[in-house]
């Protein structure tokens, strides 16, 4: 048995070293002074990451973009600190309870990854609005590739209100051990629901729901303002030298 507490003979392929491929160096995409690598879980043609190898990668520190998987594997820097919450533990404070009673009109559907256009548009709103003018510019093809064509299992959690208005969709990927959250977005105009932290605490009530023990959170890093928001739902663990460990 591993370290994660994964058992060698359960292993699949996709962790033969003939999957793992490095990006080179470039430029760190959150400290323009630092030189970033990844390593990728690129599988062979023909064939795609399933649930049980995003589980087993995901276990070692691996986050998911589009059919990808990889993690950092940088040569002077060690910043990027995959965590995840312990959901049995976690208790909603104070503010989160607040905010999930101010959210109760909202419902929630599971969906499967599918082209709709009212989720793209909310997108491409959301882009515009919360990160600029530069990447606002995602068209059809990119939301496709990007945010469609998936690895292992995927679903969107879609909300809208009474009146049936869409105010949020959540990507989050199904392990066997948990959730992950990989990318939400919502309508810019709904701030005061707070709706980062409502997508968070309703995918900690689905992970207990199914009886799975974690919601991964992706990477973390101390010295990034825009990641600090990962602290409040604790308890944390983080994955560092090959083990996960509490924060």
């Amino acid at each position: 048995m591993t370290n994660n507490g994964i058992h060698e003979d359960d292993f699949p392929e996709c962790l033969a070293p003939e999957w793992l491929a490095s990006t080179g160096e470039s430029q760190c995409s959150y400290h323009s002074d630092r030189i970033q690598n990844l390593l990728i879980a690129i599988p062979p043609k023909g064939t795609r990451i399933g649930k049980h190898c995003a589980t087993l990668l995901s276990g070692f520190g691996f986050r998911r973009s589009g059919k990808h998987l990889y993690r950092p594997h940088c040569p002077d820097c060690k910043q990027c600190v995959s965590v995840r919450v312990s959901v049995n533990d976690f208790v909603a404070d104070r503010t989160m309870k607040r905010c999930l009673r101010k959210n109760s009109d909202l419902r929630m559907k599971l969906l499967e990854p599918e082209f709709v256009r009212e989720h793209y548009e909310l997108l491409r709103k959301y882009l515009r609005v919360r990160h600029g003018s530069y990447e606002s510019c995602t068209n059809e093809q990119e939301y496709k590739i990007y945010y469609l064509d998936t690895a292992g299992q995927t679903q969107f959690f879609e909300y809208r209100d009474a009146n049936n208005k869409l105010i949020m969709v959540a990507i989050t990927d199904i392990f066997k051990d948990g959730l992950s959250s990989v990318y939400t977005f919502y309508d810019p105009d709904e701030m005061e629901r707070s709706p980062g932290t409502l997508s968070i605490l309703r995918q900690i009530e689905e992970t207990k729901k199914r009886a799975l023990p974690y919601l991964y959170l992706g990477y973390y890093i101390e010295d990034v303002p825009n990641m600090t928001y990962k602290q409040r739902f604790q308890p944390l663990q983080k994955y560092v030298d090959e083990n996960w460990r509490n924060y």
